[in-house]
């Protein structure tokens, strides 16, 4: 019979187990994070069509953030009671008579690293921050869409993203599953190679995971970016039609002479009077 060192499984556990803890804390800051980003797109057809694809990456992340605390910390159990039963094993063919208690069964960590459920805010909607020009209707009537997305919550949301794929839980989670590995792998008991498999697609989601929610953050950066150049360009093209109509009005109440021809306080009052 070969005799396990149940206290190699109890250390891997103990990784996973503080894992879950850390990626639970996670998760809750990203939950609160995004609160308040929901209509951070727009409501125009572009910004409905890139907030169907922000909102399905955004929940199915989200959901296996959620998943991941669970699986790390199920697993931190299913590890630890390797370790006990090793342990009772052990415990069971000692002869000496003082030997002293069995050991203790791990309890169940079930609620051990809980999580706020994110209720998901769609991302398009408005009206956000358009554009205002000081002649009414004027974008209307010249056919111009303006982008009405919310920059500032984008920022937001792509902060929270950002915040979460770089804390340390998520951003060394695969670091630290690999050490809780190394501390079990070669140790002879046919449980082991089940339970490192395991480890191991634990390692690989928190990896994708990462992936995920950065791309995600880059996403939000983006978007925020493109809005505020098209913003700009919308900005300029207006400003020459306004002037081009202010011109036009100051030549009709101004007896047909051009700006030039007029100092600067008539060019005041009849742009007033206009």
């Amino acid at each position: 019979m070969v005799t396990v060192n149940p206290q190699a499984f109890y250390d891997a556990a103990k990784k996973l187990s503080d894992l879950a803890k850390d990626l639970a804390t996670a998760r809750t800051d990203l939950t609160t994070g995004l609160a308040g980003t929901g209509s951070m797109a727009g409501s125009t057809d572009s910004a409905k069509q890139w907030a169907t694809g922000y909102d399905k990456r955004a929940s199915s992340a989200a959901d296996t953030a959620s998943r991941l605390v669970r699986s790390t910390n199920h697993l931190s159990y299913l590890v630890a009671l390797a370790g006990y039963n090793h342990a009772l094993a052990n415990y069971n063919a000692d002869t000496n008579p003082n030997k002293g208690n069995a050991p203790d069964k791990p309890s169940d960590p079930g609620t051990a690293a809980t999580v706020v459920n994110w209720v998901h805010p769609p991302a398009a909607g408005g009206p956000g921050h358009g554009l205002e020009t000081s002649i009414p209707n004027l974008l209307e009537s010249i056919g111009i869409p303006v982008p009405d997305g919310n920059t500032d919550k984008l920022k937001t949301a792509a902060d929270a993203w950002h915040k979460y794929a770089n804390c340390d839980a998520v951003a060394n989670a695969q670091l630290t599953i690999g050490s809780a590995m190394a501390k079990i792998n070669g140790i002879d008991s046919p449980e082991v190679d089940a339970i490192l498999d395991q480890l191991d697609t634990l390692s690989s989601s928190a990896g994708d995971l990462e992936t995920a929610t950065s791309n995600l953050e880059a996403d939000c950066h983006n978007l925020k970016y493109k809005l505020t150049e098209m913003r700009t360009a919308i900005h300029d093209a207006v400003r020459e039609v306004i002037i081009m109509i202010d011109e036009t009005r100051l030549s009709q109440s101004c007896g047909g002479l051009s700006p030039g021809e007029l100092d600067f306080h008539d060019f005041l009052g009849c742009r007033w009077s206009g």
